[in-house]
């Protein structure tokens, strides 16, 4: 590709001559490399894009991925632990939400609780334990969470249970 466009930079009359042609096929081949790996070097800076730079990031943010957690598992805990780096609030708690699975987790406040409402599937119920540790690591400390998790039954009925966590402190 690059090849082509340096030759046509070239005037008429040096278009045929052997040597310029192999100048610029190697000069050509070389830029066509390096476009390749700065489009992948582009990519690696969006949470969506990530293949090479998972591990980097990974050890920079002290992320432990599982052992058999897929590319997008292993970025949306990276997403996710980005993303406690600021002001604790129900925002901040929806987008940690969205990050494991988006549109599946309903994050509000109620009566000194944070309530997380997930619609349960399997994809979800697998990586429940992280995102309630992730939301536990981030979440106020004075304010337990509720968690009501509903099954979805012909895409109309519901069948859910409510789970209380909450810290005891003793004096």
């Amino acid at each position: 590709m690059w090849r082509d466009e340096l030759m046509g930079m070239l005037p008429k009359l040096y278009r045929d001559d052997p040597w310029l042609l192999q100048v610029l096929g190697a000069a050509g081949d070389t830029l066509d490399r390096l476009e390749k790996q700065l489009a992948e070097l582009h990519e690696n800076r969006y949470f969506d894009g990530m293949t090479f730079a998972l591990p980097i990031w990974e050890q920079i943010l002290a992320v432990l991925a599982r052992k058999n957690a897929t590319d997008d598992d292993r970025r949306a805990a990276l997403r996710a632990k980005w993303l406690t780096c600021r002001k604790a609030d129900r925002e901040l708690l929806q987008a940690i939400a969205d990050s494991w699975m988006e549109d599946t987790v309903e994050v509000g406040f109620d009566a000194g609780y944070i309530l997380l409402d997930i619609i349960a599937f399997d994809a979800v119920m697998e990586n429940l334990d992280a995102l309630l540790r992730t939301i536990e690591s981030v979440k106020p400390a004075h304010l337990p969470i509720k968690t009501t998790i509903s099954h979805p039954k012909n895409g109309t009925q519901f069948v859910g249970f409510t789970v209380q966590i909450a810290d005891v402190i003793t004096c």
